[in-house]
């Protein structure tokens, strides 16, 4: 018989071919490749927005938070600290369970005391595992209480006028109530 046999791959590709007759051996190494996983962070910060006398808040890429990443028996993988883009990636992590923690943020900024467990599972024969976040850090923020009053005879003195200017603007225009007070929360 001069046939050839031909040995087929699961992805139906011709790897050897030989006659019945003259004998064919051959070997080959096959390296399984690992699965590997990474974790990317987008990190916004709270941002103060002023127009027409008031303020109010949005969103920016925060740029110089510093995160650690943990494996599952608490032992650090490694820090990194968010680009000007506010976004930093850890890869090449074997699959399994992270821990992250922010460790500094900037100031005038509230730290994320939040630690993020992380999953990093294959569901899908995925040759790689994405993991992303979205975090947030808000602004540090006060209130402040104003208490109008006369001064010869100590009586509050209600409908004051007072207006908060913050590099310049004004962020914010109240009157005192009928007790000579104003109270403003968030302010930055």
């Amino acid at each position: 018989n001069t046939n050839p046999i031909i040995f087929i791959s699961n992805a139906s590709q011709n790897i050897l071919k030989g006659y019945v007759n003259i004998p064919v051996s051959a070997s080959y190494k096959i390296i399984a490749k690992k699965i590997v996983g990474s974790i990317t962070i987008k990190k916004y910060g709270e941002s103060l927005i002023i127009n027409d006398n008031n303020h109010s808040f949005g969103l920016k890429e925060m740029e110089g938070v510093t995160y650690a990443l943990y494996n599952k028996d608490n032992e650090l993988i490694k820090e990194l600290t968010t680009d000007s883009s506010g976004k930093i990636t850890y890869k090449n992590l074997d699959l399994g369970t992270y821990f992250l923690k922010e460790t500094k943020t900037k100031n005038g900024y509230i730290i994320d005391e939040v630690i993020h467990k992380i999953e990093l599972t294959q569901t899908n024969n995925e040759k790689e595992v994405s993991v992303s976040l979205t975090l947030i850090n808000n602004l540090e923020k006060g209130k402040l209480i104003i208490k109008k009053k006369d001064a010869n005879n100590l009586n509050p003195i209600k409908d004051t006028i007072f207006e908060i200017i913050f590099n310049d603007k004004i962020i914010f225009v109240g009157i005192t109530n009928e007790d000579g007070i104003l109270e403003i929360d968030n302010l930055p």
